[in-house]
């Protein structure tokens, strides 16, 4: 509450967010906007039963279940960000470039930008191509494949270059917003959804406990989410003499889920895949892809497909070590604290440092991840008991609300702060 008063009272954060609520605003028009010649009830039935083309459609905020402008939306610049992610464990150049220099995080991020337009050409002309033949286009002909790839192509551009101009000039994470602003978009409308399954006429008494219960099961579910990406754990540090402004002691903190939302969107962009390549060529009713549709899971007559929990556990838990060490080096904090003749207590400096920082990261980062799998699954469990398929608000969705707000109100604050520092220097 008291960083939405600090926001109020300084006029050029607030005016910042204004703007970025703005181009947000156009991202949101341009999703209501509908593409000639398209029948967009075409793909809602479908949605319902992919959980693959289920968790895209709440990264487009429902449009790709509308068929808008932007039916891709960021998605296919996320894509391309996972691809380039990748990349760079197999090539540590592109990793290096990815931490270096301005210059090269911008040829990186250009990179990111053209790849992710390359793959929404893709897409879309895969969608307009293999829907399109069986009645998502009113009239399947070359024209109107072509008008609908090109058309969903922009969009997408749009929307990534949305996020950029965001990042470059107002220094918020764009395409994370743009995610936040998408999904939360769709929380109304499966409200509506849960509140139309629990409800029986006949046994109102039933009806109002389960209500109640889904009600706070899901405030527990984010006030969980929110604990787990606020809690750090802090190795104490002595210095060896007292340091200018400051205490003999300080502390590295060290987040259980320090990669934020990265890891459990790259996570389930990659399970969702096959599903998605399924879809295209009318291949979901194959019995394997079952493995990958969360739907499937926790089946008691089908358990097999429960399979592909196991997947997920394992994706999301390499993610979140992978950004982990991407985010904190031992070697190079050891050699800071080494530098500045500080040291963690009873641990000599150098590799002894290194290998007992690597140790409790490792420890800490377990943890998160552990309650990221924790947080993507319960809510699986309680959608399979009540046939709840496609809700915004349950499993993957609310780790990317809760991250994405919570990184922004660090970023605001520091804002401000740094506002607040530049004024006393006048």
């Amino acid at each position: 509450m008291e960083t939405w008063k600090n926001i109020w009272r300084n006029k050029t954060v607030k005016k910042e967010l204004y703007h970025v609520c703005f181009l947000l605003l156009i991202v949101r028009i341009l999703s209501a906007i509908p593409v000639p010649g398209i029948n967009a009830s075409y793909f809602k039935e479908m949605i319902q039963q992919n959980s693959s083309l289920a968790f895209l459609n709440t990264m487009t905020g429902n449009s790709l279940s509308s068929m808008t402008f932007m039916a891709l939306s960021i998605t296919p610049f996320i894509t391309a960000s996972i691809m380039i992610q990748l990349l760079g464990v197999v090539f540590p150049k592109i990793h290096e470039m990815e931490r270096g220099m301005e210059d090269e995080r911008k040829l990186i991020k250009r990179a990111t930008i053209l790849l992710g337009g390359v793959i929404a050409l893709l897409e879309s002309f895969a969608i307009a191509t293999s829907f399109g033949k069986r009645g998502l286009l009113i009239e399947y002909r070359w024209y109107w494949v072509a008008l609908t790839t090109v058309i969903w192509t922009a969009g997408a551009l749009i929307a990534s270059l949305v996020g950029e101009q965001i990042q470059r000039k107002y220094h918020y994470n764009g395409s994370s917003l743009i995610l936040l602003t998408n999904i939360l978009v769709a929380y109304p409308t499966d409200m509506l959804t849960v509140m139309d399954i629990v409800a029986d006429k006949d046994k109102i008494a039933r009806s109002t406990v389960t209500g109640i219960f889904l009600a706070v099961f899901i405030l527990l579910l984010f006030g969980f989410t929110v604990f787990v990406h606020e809690t750090e754990r802090r190795i104490p540090v002595y210095h060896s003499q007292k340091i200018q402004g400051s205490s003999m002691q300080s502390s590295i903190p060290l987040k259980l889920c320090p990669g934020t939302v990265v890891p459990i969107i790259f996570a389930s962009s990659i399970l969702t895949f096959p599903g998605m390549i399924g879809a295209f060529l009318n291949k979901s009713g194959e019995k394997w892809l079952s493995f990958f549709n969360t739907n499937a899971w926790f089946d008691p007559q089908n358990l097999q497909y429960t399979i592909g929990a196991l997947l997920y556990i394992a994706l999301i838990i390499a993610f979140s070590f992978y950004y982990a060490s991407i985010i904190f080096n031992p070697i190079e904090v050891s050699a800071d604290l080494k530098k500045r003749g500080a040291s963690v207590m009873k641990i000599r400096p150098g590799k002894e440092t290194s290998d007992y920082l690597r140790k409790k990261s490792n420890e800490t980062v377990g943890i998160g991840s552990i309650a990221l799998c924790l947080i993507a699954f319960v809510p699986i469990l309680v959608s399979a008991i009540w046939s709840i398929n496609g809700i915004a608000f349950l499993g993957t969705s609310i780790i990317i609300t809760v991250g994405v707000a919570l990184e922004l109100r660090a970023q605001v604050t520091a804002k401000i702060q740094g506002t607040r520092k530049q004024t006393y220097l006048f």
